[in-house]
């Protein structure tokens, strides 16, 4: 898990923060393979929970 803005906020680019980390880890782990697995590809699921609307 990870969270943007906290202790002190980042005004709205939090959100920007998130998302750009996220595309970095997903680029990251598509050429990631694991050693006792080489023929299964590595699955992750990120998603981004903004609070009560």
């Amino acid at each position: 898990m990870c969270v943007s803005g906290l202790p002190e906020r980042i005004g709205n680019s939090h959100v920007t923060e998130i998302a750009d980390m996220s595309l970095v880890i997903l680029k990251s782990v598509e050429g990631f393979t694991v050693r006792q697995r080489p023929d299964t590809k590595l699955k992750i699921r990120i998603g981004i929970n903004s609070g009560e609307l």
